[in-house]
């Protein structure tokens, strides 16, 4: 573990050293409890404290003994936990996965702590984007995750993320380290789980090396993702009204059929909306440039939420005014 802990006191000093408090997100599992024995060792050698919090979905019948291993485990490490319970709902045309992730996002934004500390590692980096590829997703989706990342003003870390499943299974067996095992973790109805048990496997018996491969992808999704949001910012400060809500439809006209798509893309995920698919957005664009001063294309983000051409603006709006 003192490599691990060397790579981590090396990542904090280049780029963490204002932050002193560090909240773990620990599912019970073997790969944020090897997390947070890390940042147990790592308040030994650094200024930071340690807490963790524990979402309890409850969807699982094993969820209340999770939440108990959680429990004891920071009792004997003597580090706080936060247990959240919480309901997941799930609507028409939304998956109990994505609203899961939206909950613990919710939960993580009004934690107090500098940083939060997630356990994704290299296989979860490849997983995502192989998931994301066969859902037909967003290329910003197929980017995947990050190390670090800011969001809604909250930092997050993924220390882990360039380390392998079985790394991290390696530690948890040299030093003892116990977890739970999430049943569902094995259920191939779930894409990611049929990426992780069926068809990787297959592909990395064709190519021993495909496992590299696949992880170099995803830093250059990530640049190319960057250039596109750098582009589509600047068309964002050409388009957008004196209201940051708003586009000018005279303006957005003016802009090509694939920086218009870009920059709709762009400011649904600056509100964090749904992203519908480019079909959609592209069927959007051209009714916006296509209607007449009076008519008002509309495209359904999901329920009681749209965005609406009035006149020459197109918004967000959450009901339609005739």
């Amino acid at each position: 573990m003192e490599d691990l802990l060397y790579d981590l006191v090396v990542t904090y000093n280049k780029f963490l050293k204002e932050k002193h408090t560090f909240t773990v997100g620990l599912s019970g599992g073997v790969d944020s409890v090897v997390v947070l024995f890390s940042f147990y060792e790592l308040m030994k050698k650094l200024p930071i404290k340690v807490s963790a919090v524990h979402i309890n979905h409850g969807i699982s019948k094993n969820a209340g003994s999770w939440e108990e291993f959680c429990i004891d485990l920071c009792k004997r490490l003597g580090i706080v936990l936060k247990v959240k319970r919480c309901v997941i709902r799930k609507f028409g045309g939304e998956s109990l996965e994505n609203n899961a992730r939206k909950l613990r996002h919710s939960i993580f934004r009004e934690d107090d702590s500098d940083v939060i500390v997630l356990a994704h590692h290299k296989n979860d980096q490849i997983e995502t984007m192989l998931s994301q590829i066969l859902r037909g997703s967003d290329i910003h989706n197929i980017g995947s995750m990050s190390e670090m990342t800011m969001r809604s003003g909250k930092l997050y870390w993924r220390p882990f993320l360039g380390k392998t499943r079985k790394y991290i299974e390696d530690i948890a067996s040299k030093y003892d380290i116990a977890y739970v095992v999430d049943e569902s973790n094995y259920n191939t109805k779930y894409l990611r789980n049929f990426v992780r048990y069926n068809l990787l496997p297959k592909v990395v018996e064709w190519d021993s090396d495909i496992f590299n491969k696949l992880a170099n992808i995803v830093p250059l999704v990530q640049e190319s993702n960057a250039l596109l949001d750098e582009l589509a910012l600047c068309d964002l400060n050409l388009v957008k009204s004196s209201n940051m809500a708003e586009l000018l439809v005279d303006k957005f006209n003016l802009l090509s059929d694939l920086r218009q798509v870009n920059l709709l893309y762009f400011f649904l995920r600056s509100f964090s909306l749904m992203l519908p698919s480019k079909k959609k957005i592209k069927e959007f664009c051209r009714q916006v440039r296509e209607a007449r001063w009076d008519r008002h294309p509309l495209l359904r983000i999901k329920a009681g939420c749209f965005l609406y051409k009035s006149r020459n603006q197109i918004k967000i709006v959450d009901k339609i005014v005739s």
